[in-house]
């Protein structure tokens, strides 16, 4: 989405922007409603599992905020303003999803044992 210019034949640069938000929005609730639900409402009851989601879950909570706030500021169809920041946005979006992805590895890691 960065490096795309304004407007290419096939799509547009927002239309691309507006899949990328719905694409994140699914990945931040699926983790969030599957797995932190599931173990959160008692279902999990492996101790080491629950240790570790315990320990990540706050940082993975602070991530899907950093998120939602991204696509309340990027889908919407006056997002204009705010596209002389997207390089920076993504950049640093980019940096907290790689964060919660190691995070997302521990548990899934914990849940394999």
């Amino acid at each position: 989405l960065a490096g795309l210019e304004p407007y290419t034949p096939e799509r547009s640069s927002k239309d691309l922007l507006r899949r990328f938000c719905q694409v994140l929005v699914d990945y931040i609730a699926f983790g969030h409603f599957e797995v932190y639900n599931r173990i959160s409402q008692g279902d999990e009851r492996r101790t080491r599992v629950l240790q570790v989601a315990e320990e990540v879950y706050p940082k993975i909570a602070e991530v899907a905020e950093i998120s939602v706030a991204f696509n309340d500021k990027y889908d919407t169809e006056n997002h204009e303003q705010a596209m002389d920041q997207l390089d920076e946005d993504l950049s640093m979006l980019g940096v907290q999803l790689a964060s919660r992805i190691e995070l997302e590895d521990r548990v899934v890691k914990a849940l394999l044992r």
